[in-house]
């Protein structure tokens, strides 16, 4: 396969590293809008949609010298993320910039340690606007070293958002002495104020430092959780009762409320039915998964993948035949915003359906459009799947060998295409660097079950690209991401 010419790519449409508005770019977790709250810029206690509890983080009763630590925990599909975005909301539009709590916010996927290091190194330069950052290479200290003492040279209020640490290992060089959630932070000047909101899996006290306050992410009360399904549903007050009962079997917790409120609202748009037909159409394909279990609650991880194979069967039904590959190579991207562009060129490189139809750039932004709008999908030029759905799609992939062979090479193919695309000497490609390095780092740490069916001939290729992009990282000064792309061990860095 011969590469496109080098700067096919363009430059990295917006910055994977700032306010996180492409993973739920729209109000109320992806789906229909709430009405605003009734008195703008004012925080308030009143129960709205998804938003409980008193605004504005609730610092613990900390020495001012020490910035305050505070993690949600709980399992996936519980609406961590969510929780932490919205603590810093005062009202109004849930994205509106103006509105949030704090000055300076910024968001870190702590997923790996390549997403890491992009995202320190990131708010680094944001940090010293005129290209005064100083190198983490030069001997002035590591990344967390750097970023910290730049937050808390800040005159302003600052948040700093580390999202999905769900890696024991990761969270034990992270609370480490020299590590980001170390003890004894440095000192910051009054009257700024900084916080570290963390949002994880792990949930044992016993694995976070004394210091972090943990806050545990609880399934919604009912009347949340039925509001919610109101709003992406289209239902009336007449369906109140039925939307209660499909709540309460969900476990009323948030990602599978919102995946099930898609499709009943993409079932009623396709058929043209009512959405209480929509209602009762689920919970009939739900009974004839679970049983006749009425009311019973199922885990976010029983829930969530039967409601992936329902909503990309309904797909498949109503004209949307690429939906599963298209899905299915989005997830064995790193847990990363994938780029579109990056997205589009599986046009060029072959991505084929099941019957083995080759799948043109039309259909790609036609299908993805289809998935964002039944909830497997989040953003527009900065593409992400939730956790729990890459998690149903690979153990399906992994029952489907020749299906995940055939991904798994498009996904081969159209990493090393990227990889070579980048033009070195281009100061616009630069942020391709370390956007690239969490998905060619997660291609070779693919599931045993879905590795097991790649061509054992595509490591040869990721091994040399993973070369090209090591030398292109070590340029722009991201040392250790280079290092764990080259495989290298990387000893004493806390990230």
């Amino acid at each position: 396969m011969e590469p496109r010419p080098v700067g096919a790519l363009g430059p990295l449409q917006d910055d994977l590293h700032r306010l996180p508005t492409h993973l739920y770019p729209d109000r109320l977790y992806g789906g229909p809008a709430l009405p605003d709250r009734p008195v703008r810029g004012v925080r308030t206690t009143r129960r709205r949609g998804r938003l409980h509890g008193p605004l504005g983080l609730n610092r613990p009763g900390l020495p001012l010298q020490r910035v305050p630590v505070r993690a949600f925990v709980g399992p996936g599909g519980s609406g961590k993320t969510l929780r932490a975005l919205g603590e810093s909301y005062t009202g109004g539009h849930n994205w509106d910039p103006y509105l949030w709590s704090y000055r300076d916010i910024s968001w870190v996927s702590a997923r790996d340690d390549a997403s890491l290091e992009a995202g320190l190194l990131k708010v680094l330069e944001r940090l010293h606007p005129r290209g005064g950052a100083p190198s983490p290479g030069a001997g002035t200290g590591t990344p967390e070293d750097l970023v910290l003492d730049g937050l808390h040279a800040r005159t302003s209020q600052w948040l700093l958002i580390l999202d999905g640490l769900d890696d024991p290992d990761l969270l034990r060089r992270l609370q480490a002495p020299d590590g980001l959630l170390r003890q004894r932070m440095p000192r910051g000047p009054w009257p700024a104020v900084g916080e570290i909101v963390v949002t994880s899996r792990i949930t044992a006290r016993s694995a976070w430092g004394p210091w972090v306050s943990l806050t545990r992410a609880e399934p919604w009360n009912r009347e949340t959780a039925v509001e919610l399904l109101h709003a992406h549903t289209g239902a009336g007050v007449e369906q109140h009762a039925e939307l209660a009962a499909l709540a309460a079997r969900l476990g009323r917790l948030p990602l599978a409320l919102r995946l099930a409120g898609r499709h009943v609202h993409a079932r009623a748009a396709a058929d043209g039915s009512s959405p209480a037909d929509g209602i009762a159409g689920l919970a009939d394909a739900l009974d004839g998964v679970w049983g006749r279990h009425a009311g019973r609650p199922h885990a976010p991880q029983q829930a969530v993948p039967v409601l992936c194979g329902l909503s990309l069967d309904l797909l498949a039904d109503h004209g949307v035949p690429h939906a599963r590959p298209v899905l299915a190579l989005l997830t064995l991207f790193a847990a990363e915003p994938v780029p579109t562009a990056l997205l589009k060129a599986a046009a060029v490189v072959g991505l084929q359906d099941p019957r083995g139809v080759r799948i043109t750039e039309e259909d790609l932004e036609r299908t993805v459009t289809a998935l964002r709008d039944i909830g497997l999908v989040h953003g527009t030029s900065l593409l992400t799947v939730d956790p729990l759905v890459r998690e149903a799609v690979r153990a399906a992939l992994a029952h489907e060998p020749e299906t995940a062979r055939a991904v798994h090479g498009v996904f081969v193919d159209l990493l090393e295409l990227a990889v070579h695309a980048v033009d070195p000497e281009d100061p616009g490609h630069a942020p391709w660097w370390p956007a690239l390095a969490p998905h060619l780092t997660a291609a070779r740490d693919l599931p045993v079950a879905v590795a097991a069916a790649a061509d054992p001939r595509q490591e040869a290729r990721l091994t040399a690209a993973a070369q090209v992009l090591a030398a292109g990282l070590q340029r722009h000064g991201y040392v250790r991401s280079a290092r764990l792309v080259r495989r290298e061990s990387v000893p004493g860095t806390p990230s």
